[in-house]
């Protein structure tokens, strides 16, 4: 307790003056983009003074891989970032009231082996002429087990909290945009995102982030709020990020105060809404690292490629294979990005398909994939499921189809137009089924037989015998196309057993 004393009074020492920034009106952004720049008032820049050649060997300690320039003795002052995560009342000997601090998440290799006689010293986005020296908290997680430290400084009079939620990262897919703040000499984010990549052995890994030693102690915001910290350099050159689950946890359990929302407690439709309009549309000054995007399509281009496909359409990737995301609807433009297999995703995610479909284009030959409304990129249609909704209600009318291309008795087929509707009723064959599923199969290799369909799975309850109602929207191609075939699947999900529903017949 003499430690924290200390430093709250040398903090309450070097308060002064302080002096707001004024910035520009935003335009029309994304999410993720609107919740980065809201988050900006959280955001301070972490400076640890360099050590006297005598106390060096704590810092290197703790120095990150490939960081052995601001482990060495005498050398320049290290630098990265931190935000504020929580607030703590803290009473100072001789003093009747007690005074606000704040509790700021950073790398804990970035602070580590900091003196009291060269304290970091944090200075606020939101009050640039301000910096103020920060005591480092003694609890921490190791580099190696999460790289978080915490630092307590003195609230400046004029600190705005914004809220901001936390995100599900158990919900995260491969490929959805990430905004980073704080970069090596640059506190905004980037023009172009970076995309989540993969859990790896307890870390969140991006592609298109930055993890140098400068960067650590960064934020990382999803469309859906606040996505984690930036931990270092992966071994395989991406980002690691260190997740909010694991810092929140972290926090709580030092009985520390933590002011980050709970996944979808705050919504950019709420207070959030006007902070996001008062704060830069895009990052001042140069330097940033522009990467490859998504080519935008003319209406025009969309109109004469493009392909129905219902509200609601979704794709997934092959359950064994992933897919190439690339910049342009053509086989030979770059390669911006990948699905996962399928079988690496959450099952049902992947059963009732993991990503939005944008556009459809020649008749299913490509797929602008998207999340959260953002493209996501180019996908190829030989490397792809299309996952369409149920038909609700069932279209009436329509052609009773032939034994030859139907074995169910009493189907129907209706032509939509942009699609065709098929209605039949399937039967249990168990003594119980809870499960209808409806699919083609897996092309035995690459450019077979096409397109690649199923619908969400139909959950209920059947005793054998039993009719299950059905109505199926289809693609064209797939009732037209020779050799295609459509098949059901009724029973447990465990235990199901198949039968052919439709086999395409060209027309």
């Amino acid at each position: 307790m003499p430690v924290l004393l200390l430093a709250v009074a040398a903090l309450l020492a070097a308060a002064g003056a302080a002096r707001a920034q004024d910035t520009p009106a935003s335009g029309d952004l994304a999410p993720g983009l609107r919740w980065a720049q809201v988050f900006m008032d959280r955001m301070v820049r972490v400076a640890v003074p360099a050590a006297p050649a005598h106390a060096a060997s704590g810092d290197a300690a703790h120095a990150a891989p490939g960081d052995a320039a601001h482990a060495a003795p005498g050398n320049a002052e290290r630098d990265g970032y931190g935000f504020i995560v929580g607030e703590q009342m803290l009473r100072v000997q001789g003093r009747a009231q007690p005074f606000a601090a704040l509790l700021i998440a950073t790398a804990d290799n970035l602070v580590r082996g900091a003196t009291a006689a060269a304290p970091p010293v944090v200075t606020f986005y939101g009050d640039l002429s301000r910096s103020l020296p920060a005591s480092v908290l003694a609890t921490h997680l190791a580099p190696e087990q999460g790289n978080l430290a915490v630092l307590l400084v003195l609230r400046p009079p004029n600190a705005r909290i914004r809220p901001i939620p936390a995100i599900d990262t158990a919900a995260l897919l491969p490929g959805i945009f990430a905004w980073q703040i704080g970069r090596p000499d640059q506190w905004l984010p980037a023009e172009t995102p970076g995309r989540f990549a993969a859990p790896d052995k307890g870390w969140l890994t991006f592609d298109g982030l930055d993890g140098e030693a400068g960067a650590r102690g960064a934020a990382v915001l999803t469309d859906r709020g606040l996505a984690g910290m930036v931990a270092g350099a992966a071994p395989d050159g991406r980002t690691r990020v260190l997740s909010v689950e694991r810092m929140r946890a972290a926090l709580r359990g030092w009985r520390l105060d933590w002011t980050i929302a709970d996944p979808g407690a705050v919504t950019l439709a709420g207070p959030a809404a006007a902070a996001a309009s008062a704060l830069p549309a895009a990052p001042p000054g140069g330097g940033d690292r522009r990467g490859l995007s998504v080519l935008p399509l003319m209406a025009s281009e969309i109109a004469s490629r493009g392909a129905w496909v219902p509200p609601g359409a979704r794709l997934s990737p092959w359950a064994r294979r992933g897919a190439d995301l690339r910049a342009a609807p053509t086989a030979d433009a770059a390669r911006i990005g990948a699905m996962p297999p399928g079988s690496e995703l959450p099952p049902d995610r992947w059963r009732r398909g993991a990503y939005q479909i944008l556009h459809k284009l020649d008749h299913g030959a490509w797929f602008l994939a998207g999340t959260e409304g953002q493209p996501l990129g180019y996908v190829s249609g030989n490397d792809i499921i299309e996952v369409w909704p149920l038909a609700t209600p069932a279209q009436q009318g329509g052609r009773a189809l032939a034994s030859s291309q139907s074995p169910i008795a009493g189907a129907v087929l209706h032509d939509a137009g942009t699609h065709f509707v098929l209605s039949l009723a399937l039967r249990c064959p168990l003594d119980f089924c809870d499960t209808v599923e409806i699919s083609t199969p897996a092309p035995p290799r690459p450019g077979g037989i096409l397109p690649v369909f199923q619908v969400p799975p139909l959950t209920g309850a059947w005793h054998r015998g039993e009719a299950v109602p059905v109505s199926v929207l289809l693609p064209r191609a797939l009732v037209r196309k020779a050799g295609a075939r459509l098949e059901g699947c009724v029973g447990l999900r465990r235990q199901c057993i198949g039968q052919t529903l439709l086999t395409g017949a060209a027309k």
